[in-house]
This record gives C-alpha cells, sequence and structure tokens, in this order.
C-alpha cells in the first residue's frame, strides 16, 4: 500500500522505504520529472527566437520532506539544477514564412493553450 500520507518508512508504504535508502544519511539523489506549467503541456511548438523566462522558487522543507518525528529540523539542498528542453529541425522556409507573417502584423501575438 502506497500513500503520501504515510511517513513511518519502516510502514508497508514500499514506495516511500524505497525513496527513504536513497537520501538516507545525506546521500546525493539524483530526480527527473516534467515541469507542470501549461507551456510545457501545450500541442504547439514555440517560434525560434522566442524570449522565455522562468523563474522557479522552492518550496519550504516542511512542505516538501516527510518525516515520522515531525520535530525534526531535516533540510533538503538542491545542488543544481538542468532544464532539457526538445527541440524539433523547421524546414527553412517554414521560418522564413513565420518570420515575414509576424513583421506584416503589428500586433504579435502568440497562441498557446
Amino acid at each position: 500500500r502506497n500513500s503520501f500520507d504515510e511517513t513511518d518508512p519502516t510502514s508497508t508504504n514500499t514506495g516511500l522505504y524505497n525513496r527513504s535508502w536513497g537520501t538516507k544519511e545525506g546521500k546525493t539523489a539524483e530526480l527527473l520529472d516534467r515541469h507542470q506549467l501549461d507551456l510545457c503541456q501545450q500541442d504547439r511548438w514555440l517560434l525560434n527566437g522566442l524570449p522565455i523566462h522562468l523563474k522557479l522558487w522552492q518550496s519550504r522543507d516542511v512542505f516538501r520532506l516527510m518525516a515520522k518525528d515531525e520535530s525534526a529540523q531535516y533540510k533538503l539542498k538542491i545542488e543544481d539544477a538542468i532544464l532539457k528542453v526538445a527541440t524539433v529541425k523547421v524546414d527553412p522556409g517554414i521560418i522564413v514564412a513565420h518570420e515575414d507573417a509576424l513583421k506584416k502584423k503589428k500586433r504579435r501575438t502568440i497562441p498557446f493553450r
């Protein structure tokens, strides 16, 4: 039985037990996940040269860490963060057509879901 409410690594929550071994005694763990942003979940591609600014904030340790002893002062240290971006090779003719279309319009909007 896996439950996000269970905080005892010795319980029957096998997922929590397995994750507890990865960080036991201050070990470094590598995690990989998708960003849950509308921009990252859309079914359209972004135009070349489109400036995108992302700013990420960490949650508080008491929010992102589970412990059997709630008074324990555990800390989570992010040593490195990498943003992986998938790219596609677009035909140069399509890129030129997009640039021409954007130059002709006074108001430039890039629609996404």
